[in-house]
């Protein structure tokens, strides 16, 4: 079996399905049955396994959306750096990263402001998985409400 960790290093949106043809999905185990999908809110492409559904399959090895050119990073999403500089838990439901492995989560990189609108300017957390959508969900459901009209500008 080929090592996730050096398949990392220079997989691109345009090699990552043949550069995975022959690694088995963290989540099912099934080998190399992987295609993408876009993720239009922040213009990425990710992988999801074709055979249980799972996006992200390969979070837990800093996979998590597809550079266009591997020496050119739209983001910094690097979990490690913010495990170093916040802590290796989660700030959403404090779980640590062992177990939410057992839960078959991952810490993410959350951008406590938006990045389409603010870019790198504020602070980054680590949120699980699953705290992260509900985080985010929160995030959207409140600028909704402050577009409403009888909301205070």
């Amino acid at each position: 079996m080929t090592d996730l960790a050096q398949i990392k290093d220079g997989l691109t949106r345009d090699n990552a399905l043949e550069r995975l043809r022959e690694i088995p999905c963290s989540s099912c185990g099934t080998v190399g049955d992987f295609g993408t999908y876009d993720v239009p809110a922040n213009n990425g492409v990710a992988l999801q396994c074709l055979s249980c559904g799972q996006r992200h399959p390969f979070i837990s090895h800093g996979i998590q959306f597809l550079p266009i050119d591997p020496n050119t990073k739209r983001r910094s999403n690097d979990i490690a750096a913010v495990v170093n500089a916040c802590g290796d838990y989660c700030y959403g439901c404090g779980k640590t990263r062992e177990e939410l492995a057992r839960l078959s989560l991952a810490l993410t990189v959350h951008h406590t402001r938006p990045f389409a609108e603010h870019g790198e300017q504020y602070a980054k957390v680590p949120l699980c998985s699953l705290c992260h959508e509900i985080v985010s969900g929160g995030q959207r459901l409140m600028a909704r409400l402050m577009k409403l009209p009888w909301v205070p500008q």
